[in-house]
């Protein structure tokens, strides 16, 4: 009699691996830079243009020297890095969470029922974060 997976290991454990698996895409998506223009111009100067053109669309966005965070909703947010390179600058993007995603997220992962739930959240956050960077940011670098 073959009872799968599901039988031998049982559902809490392959929920805990899916989990796992969530923990591992979250760190990957959530925490590192891509790549996503160049300039020949500062990169202060590059990062308080795109700070100012999204302010003015009614964007909520704080400023640093090399970071500008953008809250795009409730839950996703966008990180815009800028950084000086040879050419002039390099901007790059990380997707992001808001306080409130953040929580969300980290609870799917954590509770064992919820981590498979937490994949599409953590794609849902990944994928909107690179739409707008692409769409709305790239135009103006």
């Amino acid at each position: 009699m073959h009872r799968g997976l599901v039988g031998v290991v049982g559902p809490p454990v392959l929920c805990n691996v899916v989990g796992v698996a969530a923990a591992a895409v979250l760190l990957c998506l959530l925490l590192l830079k891509w790549p996503l223009a160049t300039s020949t111009a500062d990169a202060g100067r590059v990062l308080s243009h795109i700070a100012y053109q999204l302010r003015r669309r009614g964007l909520r966005v704080e400023e640093t020297s090399d970071l500008a965070p953008i809250r795009l909703g409730s839950t996703v947010a966008l990180r815009i890095h800028s950084r000086r390179s040879l050419a002039g600058s390099e901007i790059s993007w990380q997707a992001y969470a808001t306080p409130a995603g953040w929580g969300t997220l980290i609870t799917l992962v954590v509770l064992v029922w919820g981590a498979p739930a937490s994949l599409g959240a953590i794609l849902y956050v990944f994928r909107k974060a690179r739409k707008f960077a692409h769409d709305a940011v790239i135009p103006l670098v």
